[in-house]
């Protein structure tokens, strides 16, 4: 038995689309032998599920003119076939090629959106690094650093800050400025007040010579000072001394009572009557 010849016509089989958009797909099966429309044909689709939606209930069809709707997920060329067969009739294969690509206001978009996580995770990062570093004064987070040192067992090392000496050496020549005068560091003393803290036997030698205490007596005031704090046996014994020098400058200044001697005369000087 002969089957009836059939022809199809496409309205377009190359469809220009983007990502996200959706199109249809328009064809008529049409049999040539009667010049009508085949109805109910089945089909076939094949294409990448991938790369495309197909929406099966949008699909139509009225006296041979069948419609396909499709949703483009990706940007690629993608090649869809369709194959229309019914008892009876010649079978017609036909390939739609889509073509789906970003317009030029998608593109920007994507950028845009992409530039934007970074911004904002660029920013997010700062905000916890002001947060946790920035905000913190700069020698507190040495001493951080310096503490988390000593937990693990390690030697810390000191932070590198500004010294007294060139603190004072700018302020310095900063009220310099205005008569056109700069120093140098040399002329800063590198301490501001220098001091020197005399030994304990020193200062027991002092008071000897001083006092004229002799070895029995400088050791039992040793025995006396070992009983009291380390910082406070400097002060006492230079309380002491000086006392002993003002006792004595005392002595020295108060004038000493001189006892006269009896005038020895001559035997031959003395009256007759004796």
């Amino acid at each position: 038995m002969r089957q009836v010849r059939t022809s199809y016509t496409v309205t377009n089989d190359t469809i220009v689309t983007q990502p996200g958009s959706s199109f249809n797909l328009e064809l008529t099966f049409f049999d040539l032998d009667h010049n009508v429309g085949i109805s109910d044909a089945s089909f076939t689709l094949e294409y990448s599920n991938a790369s495309l939606f197909y929406y099966d209930n949008l699909m139509t069809e009225m006296d041979g003119f069948y419609t396909f709707r499709f949703r483009a997920e990706v940007s690629k060329t993608i090649y869809i076939t369709i194959t229309l067969e019914k008892e009876g009739y010649i079978t017609q294969i036909i390939e739609f090629k889509i073509q789906s690509d970003f317009s030029g206001a998608q593109v920007i978009q994507q950028q845009m959106m992409i530039g934007g996580g970074f911004g904002i995770l660029i920013v997010a990062m700062l905000i916890v690094g002001y947060v946790r570093v920035w905000s913190i004064p700069v020698l507190i987070r040495a001493l951080n650093r310096m503490i988390r040192a000593l937990g693990k067992g390690r030697i810390p090392k000191g932070p590198k800050v500004t010294t007294r000496r060139a603190l004072a050496l700018a302020i310095v020549n900063e009220e310099l400025e205005s008569m056109k005068l700069q120093k140098d560091q040399e002329d800063i003393a590198p301490e501001p007040i220098i001091t020197s803290v005399p030994e304990v036997n020193e200062l027991l030698e002092e008071l000897a010579s001083i006092t004229g205490l002799g070895e029995a007596e400088i050791e039992a005031f040793r025995a006396d000072l070992a009983r009291m704090r380390a910082s406070e046996r400097t002060g006492f014994l230079k309380e002491v001394i000086d006392q002993e020098r003002a006792r004595r400058a005392d002595v020295l200044a108060t004038p000493t009572e001189e006892v006269p001697t009896p005038e020895v005369v001559p035997l031959g000087d003395l009256p007759g009557e004796l």
